[in-house]
């Protein structure tokens, strides 16, 4: 047996015990480190939300006298009229911005109203005074009183397709005739004299009265009437309808379109007041205020859809997807809207500090609506940090944030002014 120094077994027994105690994690009471778990393939870490960049807000760019306004409209985003008590006209070049008086304007003044505000283009608009004069602008800056409308009682609704065509319905004793004029209102000629339709009652057909109420153009071509079957006032069997008008040659004739029954009230479809719009010769809205029912068309108002919506007033379109309707009758707090071409509303309360008589609603990212007092407040898309006097939280139209960061620059203004 061999023999090996005494220094050198020490040594091996040495590494022997050093290399028993490092594999034994617990003899120093150490824990196991622990595992990782492979990430799955393709896998990617999750990102913070962004947060958003742009807001929704309504802002007050109000007249600086104490007057009722009547009503507003905008041919684009930065070009717009308002009308008003004092035989009052306001335009503006600038969205808002700065407003200059182009008719009235002082409270103090015995004129009669400004209402209907109608315009074709910058240049060309109309409005009326009194209930039966015509004011006419050419050069969207300067009014005169030019033709007239209605008879007896005014009109119930008059639109203009060109400079020298209007289309309105006469409040007669009928409440049924709509007339046509082409030399911008001086004289007219009866288009549609009598509104009666064949309803079918107890198994058997008959003619039935109906009361015209709305008009609407979606072209100098094509527009739509709205009508109301007569119900009381001696029409034995009437029934509730909506009748829908169509002309497809300016105004100059129209026929029975299509008849929507069973959604008015009975006694109160004659005199129900009806809101329509049109986005384009396919897609429409139709209100009938007082029966509270909301329904659209996709095929140009051959059939119509029911609707569940709180929607109870004035009815526009920015597009064929995003409408506005601002609840007249109630003070026009219940703000609400469609981002899907009316299939679905949403309505939000907004606390205006006066009652909403009219809006104008030129782009989806950009409106206007005008109250008592002087009150104009304008919709838009500014940058998050934003912040001013008055302004109140609005919704988002879709895709309004990527439109409006290109188109508009937004004037600093400080916290609180």
């Amino acid at each position: 047996m061999a023999k090996y120094p005494k220094g050198a077994r020490l040594t091996l027994s040495s590494l022997l015990i050093a290399t028993m105690l490092s594999a034994s994690p617990l003899v120093f009471g150490q824990q196991a480190a622990p595992r990782k778990t492979p990430a799955k393939p393709g896998a990617t870490p999750a990102k913070p939300e962004a947060q958003p960049k742009f807001k929704a807000i309504f802002e007050p760019v109000n007249f600086t006298e104490d007057l009722e306004l009547t009503d507003v409209h905008f041919v684009n985003d930065m070009n717009g009229w308002v009308s008003g008590a004092a035989g009052t006209i306001l335009h503006t070049k600038d969205g808002g911005d700065t407003w200059t008086v182009q008719l009235g304007g002082d409270p103090q003044s015995p004129q009669e109203k400004v209402h209907r505000l109608r315009f074709i283009d910058e240049t060309h608009g109309w409005a009326t005074m009194d209930g039966k004069k015509l004011l006419r602008t050419t050069d969207g800056e300067n009014w005169q009183e030019y033709g007239h409308i209605g008879k007896n009682w005014g009109a119930r609704d008059y639109v203009f397709t060109s400079p020298a065509t209007v289309v309105q319905i006469l409040s007669t004793d009928d409440g049924n005739q709509i007339v046509r004029s082409t030399d911008g209102g001086l004289t007219y000629k009866e288009a549609h004299p009598t509104c009666q339709v064949s309803l079918e009652i107890d198994g058997l057909r008959r003619k039935v009265r109906c009361v015209v109420r709305t008009l609407h153009f979606v072209s100098p071509e094509v527009g739509y009437a709205v009508a109301a079957t007569a119900s009381g006032a001696g029409d034995s069997g009437a029934v509730p309808a909506i009748v829908l008008l169509k002309t497809t040659d300016g105004g100059e004739s129209w026929a029975e379109h299509a008849i929507v029954e069973n959604v008015a009230k009975h006694y109160e479809s004659w005199y129900d007041p009806q809101e329509i719009f049109f986005a384009d010769e396919n897609n429409g809205v139709l209100v009938l205020q007082w029966s509270k029912k909301l329904l659209t068309t996709s095929d140009g108002g051959r059939t119509w859809e029911a609707r569940i919506a709180a929607v109870n007033g004035p009815v526009k379109f920015a597009d064929p997807q995003v409408g506005w309707s601002f609840d007249i009758r109630s003070g026009g707090k219940n703000f609400s809207f469609t981002t899907n071409g009316g299939k679905l509303w949403t309505t939000r309360l907004i606390k205006f500090p006066a009652e909403v008589k009219a809006f104008s609603l030129p782009r989806r990212d950009r409106g206007y609506l005008v109250g008592d007092h002087g009150m104009i407040y304008r919709y838009r898309i500014v940058p998050v940090a934003y912040t001013a006097k008055g302004i109140l939280d609005a919704p988002m139209m879709p895709q309004a944030a990527s439109v409006s960061a290109q188109a508009d620059t937004i004037a600093p203004t400080p916290t609180g002014e």
